[in-house]
């Protein structure tokens, strides 16, 4: 972790502020940073001028990449002329929200009244709903599946976590029941973030298998019935080695855009696998799940 030098910090009981070279460490520690939490950052306007260790640069001049935030990251006192960096390395500018000031926009807002700028209670207040609902990952995850699911009743859903998709059967609850709604509801709101690995292909490998479930709670309850499974992950796997189950090739003779015969146990080949696959070869007749007609055409949608 790099600190800049200037920023205010708690220490012995009292404020003090970093020197003039940046702070780091790679050690845990327990640090009080003064900061104001109503900011963030909007792409600087094209053709400013800034340095990055001394070198001269322009904003969105073409020669940014992601080496400069890198090196932006490590040491954060190389920059000058511009208050911050993005991770693809384009010039970002400081917003801070407060009393007297307006906040412009691109007219792309539906929560201010004009179509140009935000008064200081309308920023403010968005600040506020994108805290209380958006700032961390787990809280992004509810609130996008409350909305995708508001107003929708003619499905059965239930989650699993990719760090711990064994822990037991799907429930599978019915949206057109209120009470079955209202216990999803709870599982998602309650659902609190997990610290560990990224286990994507094990987590979309146990998807397949509830599906594969038979007798009293079942997922799949019909031969015609149309079944998805959708992965939310906050990056790629970091799995090094994969249980031997995973050996299939399920993508390899596929052709575009699902054919990868170069990687072996992708998503995409579990996927594959699974599409291909009977779920529920008790279940007749065989063939019944509907098919878009669109997958007659001679070029059809991957979607």
């Amino acid at each position: 972790m790099a600190i800049p030098a200037g920023v205010r910090h708690h220490i012995n009981r009292r404020w003090v502020s970093f020197n003039t070279t940046t702070w780091s460490t790679r050690d845990t520690q327990n640090m009080g940073v003064r900061y104001f939490p109503a900011t963030y950052y909007i792409a600087a306007a094209e053709g400013a001028r800034y340095q990055l260790n001394s070198t001269a640069r322009t904003c969105n001049g073409g020669n940014q990449t992601s080496d400069d935030y890198a090196a932006y990251e490590q040491d954060p006192s190389i920059l000058t002329g511009v208050d911050s960096l993005g991770p693809d390395g384009r010039c970002l500018t400081e917003v801070q929200i407060r009393p007297g000031s307006d906040y412009a926009h691109d007219g792309g807002r539906t929560d201010c009244e004009s179509s140009s700028a935000c008064t200081y209670a309308e920023e403010i207040q968005n600040f506020a709903n994108w805290y209380s609902y958006y700032r961390k990952r787990d809280l992004t995850l509810r609130a996008s599946l409350g909305h995708a699911l508001d107003g929708i009743s003619s499905l059965r859903v239930d989650t699993l976590t990719i760090n711990f998709p064994d822990a037991g059967e799907t429930a599978m609850r019915d949206l057109s029941v209120t009470s079955e709604r209202s216990a999803l509801y709870d599982e998602l709101y309650d659902f609190v973030g997990i610290n560990g690995a990224t286990p994507n292909r094990v987590g979309l490998n146990a998807v397949g298998r509830q599906y594969m479930r038979t007798g009293e709670g079942a997922p799949i309850t019909e031969a015609c019935q149309q079944n998805f499974g959708l992965l939310f992950t906050d990056g790629f796997t970091n799995q090094p080695l994969l249980p031997s189950e995973f050996s299939w090739e399920g993508d390899d003779n596929e052709e575009a855009p699902y054919g990868d015969p170069d990687s072996s146990r992708t998503l995409g080949d579990i996927a594959m696998h699974y599409y291909k696959t009977n779920l529920r070869p008790d279940l007749t007749p065989l063939g019944a799940v509907p098919v878009s007609r669109d997958c007659d055409s001679e070029n059809p949608s991957p979607s």
